[in-house]
């Protein structure tokens, strides 16, 4: 077996990149050296492939030439091939580069998720890892922009060559024989990454020849220590989240020296940056305070509970009872009702400002919903969430916080109509 071959499917196993049962890898196939290594590697370990390979027609001619020369190489290999042609139009001030890498991965997810049990891979190296953290660390980074690129990243997107370099997989090539198409624009400083690779490593290299396997190392031992970091804090943080989801930051700030970091690696997945941890805990003791994370999650702190507007799905589930099946000690997200004195006219909506209800202990009293929310502590995604049981114009239960005095189960009931609200979480 081929020695570059054998190093990824080496890096395969340690990672367990490809699950055993997996149907087939989804290859983002550009045409050039990185992406045909890739993929003759894969097919010479016997995995079944698919390759994906993205038409932005932004190069004219060489564009073009991009995907002809992808469809000969499956062509000549019986590997399936699907090209997506696209056009390009940057959202929100997004740059070129980052709306073709938008486009791509949202298709590579849809062709995934088309395909049970596929997972996706890409040809990232090890060159474009030591870029990645040098750009990192140029802009001003923490640890987990140091520890560059991960064999497996959050969206479940696959690395196999992140420990092969550049020189490795030309020699690789060479040795098949396999030519390979060159992107014109990686020989322009266009971009900053190319600024780093053509101009500024070659001088690295003529005085550190090993640089490459040096700061690979550096990487290994920056992400063991970034996943021990997020062990700890995950640990340490659970004991600051609420039944809610929602994060006491008054008792964080108190008890914990860097509570701001500890908070910033509990939300950073959100959007939020450190700046905005920071600022966060700077107001744990007051309200009103709301945030707005880059991926556009609101967030807000009342009497120094930190609640982010997660999206939750809601289930109404409806059951006939008998008196004798009631139970007292139920959760606050389950009531029960007199069914023949409710009727069938009634219905479950969200809150609106100036619903009131009168709450069941108040002597008959009325209380605005939105003040029953704020006593019962419930967290603004969860209040956006739940629904409201309405009969007429009365509202009859807030789930989570209190019922009314209306349609009560007495000693008299003969049926009883269970009603439970389950919220999940999905965000």
């Amino acid at each position: 077996m081929d020695k570059t071959v054998e190093r990824v499917a080496a890096y395969i196993k340690e990672h367990n990149l490809i699950p055993e049962g997996c149907k087939r890898v989804i290859v983002a196939l550009s045409g050039g050296a990185d992406s045909v290594a890739l993929l003759l590697v894969l097919r010479d370990l016997g995995f079944s492939l698919l390759a994906a390979h993205c038409n932005y027609h932004l190069r004219g001619d060489e564009s073009n030439r991009d995907a002809e020369s992808v469809k000969a190489l499956c062509n000549r290999l019986g590997v399936d091939l699907e090209v997506r042609d696209f056009t390009v139009e940057p959202k929100g001030g997004e740059s070129v580069e980052m709306a073709c890498r938008r486009l791509r991965y949202d298709w590579f997810e849809q062709l995934r998720q088309n395909r049970q049990g596929s997972v996706i891979a890409v040809a990232h190296n090890m060159n474009d890892n030591v870029e990645t953290l040098l750009l990192n660390l140029l802009r001003g980074t923490g640890i987990a922009g140091m520890r560059a690129m991960l064999p497996r990243n959050a969206s479940g997107i696959i690395r196999p060559m992140l420990e092969v370099s550049r020189a490795e997989i030309e020699e690789y090539l060479a040795s098949k024989g396999q030519s390979y198409v060159v992107d014109s624009t990686n020989l322009t400083n266009l971009y900053r990454r190319n600024c780093l690779r053509n101009d500024v490593l070659p001088h690295i290299a003529a005085h550190f020849p090993d640089y490459l396997q040096r700061i690979t190392g550096s990487i290994d031992n920056l992400r063991a220590d970034w996943c021990l970091l997020e062990q700890l804090c995950a640990d340490v943080i659970g004991k600051y989240i609420l039944d809610s989801g929602d994060f006491n930051l008054q008792r964080l700030a108190t008890e914990q020296p860097q509570a701001a970091e500890i908070l910033y690696r509990a939300i950073s997945g959100y959007g939020f940056s450190r700046a905005q941890a920071h600022d966060m805990m700077s107001a744990s003791q007051s309200s009103g305070k709301r945030f707005v994370s880059s991926e556009g999650i609101q967030a807000s702190i009342d009497r120094g509970v930190l609640s982010i507007a997660h999206e939750y799905s809601v289930e109404i589930v409806k059951t006939f009872v008998t008196p004798s099946d009631v139970n007292k000690n139920h959760s606050p997200y389950v009531a029960y009702f007199d069914a023949d004195v409710l009727g069938d006219d009634y219905c479950f909506r969200p809150w609106q400002p100036g619903d009131r209800m009168q709450p069941l202990g108040m002597c008959g009293r009325s209380k605005k919903v939105s003040d029953i929310f704020n006593d019962a502590k419930i967290s603004c995604g969860v209040k956006s969430a739940i629904r409201v049981m309405v009969s007429v114009d009365k509202v009859l239960w807030v789930p989570g916080a209190r019922r009314s005095i209306h349609c009560l189960v007495t000693p008299e009931t003969r049926r009883v109509l269970r009603v439970e609200q389950i919220l999940t979480l999905a965000r």
